[in-house]
């Protein structure tokens, strides 16, 4: 069968076949897993969804939609491949699998000054170019935002590129990954 998978939370992210999510805190949510799948001579009998730990969900289909769904909370703890079964009306089977990957660990930033690392004392010259950088191993950063003003940069500018500092300024960003993982920091640049 081909699968395609579907999140319906902030908190959850669908890369292919994988579906990170954020099982960390208060966070639950839901997902899909839509198997498409035919069979010309004996039609199709179901689709079995695998159980999955601390998750509601799973099971049989027999309607044509081929759809399991599922509900995650925080104390949800599957992961690894998980296997959908079709099952054909001659009671031969067919095999897909898709992947789930907690991620309830925050991307990693950094910021640079003039092409190096910033430093505590004055810059000699004037505008200082500003970089910032940002990386997630799991789900993937989803937005580095940047204030100058000291300002939380959660709701800030979208980083784009190196941008000039011409006068004394608190830099804060903010980096946020697919499933809301935070990471932030903060430099002052004079």
């Amino acid at each position: 069968p081909a699968l395609m998978l579907a999140e319906t939370y902030p908190g959850s992210y669908v890369s292919g076949t994988t579906l990170y999510y954020n099982p960390s805190g208060a966070n639950s949510g839901t997902f899909t897993v839509d198997a498409t799948s035919a069979d010309a001579e004996s039609g199709i009998d179901k689709v079995a969804f695998p159980a999955l730990a601390g998750m509601t969900g799973g099971g049989d289909d027999t309607s044509p939609a081929f759809q399991g769904a599922y509900a995650w909370t925080a104390s949800s703890a599957a992961t690894g491949a998980q296997t959908v079964t079709v099952h054909n009306g001659a009671g031969l089977t067919s095999r897909s699998s898709f992947t789930l990957a907690q991620d309830a660990t925050a991307p990693t930033s950094s910021i640079a000054c003039d092409g190096a690392a910033c430093t505590a004392g004055w810059y000699t010259a004037s505008p200082v170019s500003v970089t910032l950088a940002a990386s997630d191993g799991a789900s993937g950063v989803a937005t580095l935002r940047y204030t100058l003003d000291g300002s939380d940069p959660v709701g800030g500018t979208p980083y784009t590129g190196a941008f000039d500092v011409a006068a004394t300024a608190t830099v804060r960003w903010a980096a946020l990954d697919q499933v809301g993982n935070l990471d932030t920091g903060s430099e002052l640049v004079r």
